[in-house]
C-alpha cells in the first residue's frame, strides 16, 4: 500500500514522462490479450473469492496475490483454497499491522510479541499445506512515502522479526515482499538480512518508491533473487487528478518514461506487475498497464513483465 509525502518527492514532479520508443499495432494487440500476473494484489474486507476470481478472468489476470489480507481477521487460506494455483497466498501483513497499531514500530521488531509468536510459529505447518507461499507487504521504511504520520514508520530492514520470516522462506523456497525506501541504511540492512540465510526471492513492493533508478539498478545487478515489481507507478493509481501522483509515475498516456524504459529493457527478467488495488478502480488500473505501459514494451519483453517472470520464480502453472 502507498501514499507519497509531496515535500519529499517534489522534484520529481518535473521528471519528464517520454517514450523512447512507440507502441505499434503489433503492440498493442499484443498488451490487449496477454496474460498478467498481479504481484500485488492485496485482500480488501469486500474481495470475496468470487468477486476475486470474477475481477481477474475480467481483466486476463492469470494469478494474483504475493501479498496479504489488509482486513482485521481476514483468512487467507479461504483464498487459497478458492482460487487454488491462481492464487499466490502470503502471510505477516495483517499480523504486523496490528502490531504496529498496538505497540508502535519497535514492537513490530520483537519476535516474543505473542502475535508474532503465532505468525512464525503456524508458518512451517501453513508452508508444507501449501496455504502460504511468502510473506509480503512487509513494512520496513515508508517514512518518507506516507502522508499519515500515525502511518509512517522506519525500522531496520534486518531487524529480528523480519529475520526470522526471511529464514522460515529461505526454509521452504518461498519469498518475501519488502516495502521498503531507498534510505543508505535501510540498503545495508538489506545486504545483512540477505546474508542471514542466504538468496531467497524477495519481490520489493513499488520498485522501493523513493529510490533512484540508479540504486534500484545496482540493488537488481547485485542480488538476482531480486525482483522489482510496478504498482503504483503510473496512472490511475492514486488517482490522476491527485496531488502527488506525478511525484513517481514513471508512465502515463504518453508511455514510459525514456530513461525506465531503457532500465526495464536493460533487464527485462527483473520486472512484474503489481495493481495495489486498494482506493483504484482494480478494472482501471489494469487496462492502464495495457494501454500506458504494455504497448512501449518489446514484445519478448512485454510478455516476461506481464506474466513470464512471475511464472518462472513463483511456479505458476
Amino acid at each position: 500500500m502507498l501514499r507519497i509525502n509531496i515535500l519529499v518527492l517534489v522534484s520529481a514532479l518535473l521528471l519528464p514522462i517520454a517514450a523512447n520508443a512507440q507502441a505499434t499495432a503489433e503492440t498493442r494487440k499484443l498488451a490487449a490479450e496477454v496474460p498478467i500476473a498481479d504481484m500485488h494484489m492485496h485482500l480488501t474486507k469486500d474481495l470475496t473469492p468470487d468477486k476475486m476470481r470474477t475481477q481477474m478472468d475480467a481483466n486476463k489476470v492469470k494469478w494474483g496475490g504475493a501479498v496479504g489480507g489488509v482486513a482485521p481477521g481476514q483468512d487467507v487460506s479461504v483464498y487459497a483454497k478458492a482460487l487454488g494455483d491462481r492464487y499466490i497466498p502470503a502471510g505477516g501483513q495483517q499480523e504486523l499491522f496490528r502490531i504496529y497499531r498496538e505497540k508502535g514500530p519497535d514492537g513490530t521488531t520483537d519476535t516474543k510479541n505473542p502475535i508474532f509468536r503465532r505468525l512464525a510459529d503456524s508458518a512451517d505447518m501453513q508452508f508444507k499445506s501449501g496455504l502460504l507461499r511468502g510473506f509480503g507487504e512487509l513494512f520496513a521504511n515508508n517514512r518518507r512515502s506516507h502522508p499519515d504520520p500515525t502511518f509512517r514508520r522506519k525500522i531496520a530492514t534486518d531487524s529480528p522479526t523480519f529475520k526470522e520470516l526471511y529464514s522460515i522462506a529461505a526454509r521452504h523456497g518461498g519469498f518475501v515482499q519488502i516495502h521498503m525506501e531507498g534510505d543508505d541504511d535501510s540498503l545495508a540492512q538489506l545486504d545483512n538480512l540477505i546474508a542471514s540465510a542466504g538468496p531467497v526471492t524477495i519481490i520489493l513492493s513499488h520498485c522501493m518508491v523513493t529510490a533512484s533508478r540508479a540504486a534500484v539498478r545496482k540493488l537488481l545487478e547485485r542480488y538476482p533473487s531480486v525482483y522489482c515489481e510496478l504498482s503504483a507507478r503510473g496512472a490511475p493509481v492514486l488517482g490522476e487528478k491527485h496531488p502527488l501522483a506525478g511525484a513517481i509515475r514513471i508512465y502515463d498516456s504518453n508511455g514510459i518514461q525514456g530513461e525506465w524504459l531503457k532500465f526495464i529493457e536493460a533487464m527485462p527478467d527483473r520486472f512484474m506487475i503489481g495493481s495495489d488495488a486498494i482506493h483504484e478502480s482494480y478494472d482501471d488500473i489494469i487496462q492502464s498497464y495495457r494501454t500506458n505501459f504494455l504497448p512501449y514494451l518489446k514484445p519478448d519483453t512485454m510478455q516476461k513483465v506481464a506474466y513470464e517472470n512471475a511464472q518462472r520464480v513463483f511456479k505458476l502453472k
